[in-house]
């Protein structure tokens, strides 16, 4: 099985370090995973799992990093993209809407219950809606606590099957 992990960069929070926890027990299981980021920059940029298993698109940033990304699946094919950090979701959604063939999964770490204004900004302006159609065919999501796991459930509309908690 191959595994493409995508992050905007590797910018030290919490969710580039489990992105970077799972790439390394993904590979310790015999899986091909790959850690691709839009744009290598970041405190965690000397990761000993980058450095032998990562892939720098060289996108300008993460949200224009649509093209870089969907050449990159074309070329791999990797049987599942998993997203981590609100922008590379919503990129990884677009990418996988042409691309049939590709599972994805997406991970979330942030409170999606939380006034309009304190949204992430496309949240903001368009709430759940453009995300509820894009995540639609995810296979699995994951949720760092079992209330954040009822409102991707709620907020996404997605299958409670298809969404798992693993606490940080």
């Amino acid at each position: 099985m191959s595994v493409a992990i995508f992050l905007p960069s590797l910018a030290g929070g919490g969710a580039e370090r489990i992105a970077l926890f799972v790439t390394e027990r993904l590979r310790a299981a015999g899986i091909d995973a790959r850690l691709v980021v839009a744009r290598a920059t970041g405190a965690l940029i000397d990761a000993p799992v980058y450095r032998t298993h990562g892939v720098d698109l060289r996108a300008p940033n993460e949200l224009l990093s649509l093209p870089a990304l969907s050449r990159y699946l074309d070329r791999e094919r990797p049987e599942l993209l998993f997203a981590f950090v609100h922008s590379a979701k919503i990129i990884a959604g677009i990418a996988k809407q042409r691309r049939p063939w590709l599972r994805l999964a997406i991970s979330v770490h942030n409170a999606l219950d939380v006034p309009r204004r304190a949204r992430f900004w496309p949240r903001a302006l368009f709430g759940y809606a453009p995300e509820r159609w894009l995540y639609r065919d995810v296979v699995a999501a994951h949720a760092v606590s079992h209330d954040l796991a009822a409102q991707v459930i709620r907020r996404f509309a997605l299958p409670p099957q298809h969404v798992h908690t693993i606490y940080n």
